[in-house]
């Protein structure tokens, strides 16, 4: 959606800036787990690629915030981390 935008030259219209879309990709990889949405081969990779930029240290604030109150190590964090037991 976002490349047929830039090629229809929509952002420029609208006078906003294209989204980085790889910014929201932590919320991506959270939402994919804890949603439980199967894990064919496109959601596995944008899920192994949020969790690279959470260990990363370059999470939001709030999923930084929910690592903590978890007490696990963002450094360390799975996909299984996300989910609920």
């Amino acid at each position: 959606l976002c490349v047929h935008m830039r090629k229809h030259n929509w952002f420029a219209e609208q006078g906003m800036q294209e989204p980085k879309l790889m910014e929201l990709i932590d919320l991506v990889a959270l939402g994919t787990v804890a949603d439980v949405v199967p894990l064919d081969e496109n959601n596995r990779i944008l899920v192994h690629q949020g969790l690279q930029r959470i260990r990363a240290g370059k999470a939001r604030p709030g999923i930084q915030a929910l690592i903590e109150v978890a007490k696990r190590d963002a450094r360390r964090l799975v996909a299984s981390d996300f989910g609920f037991a």
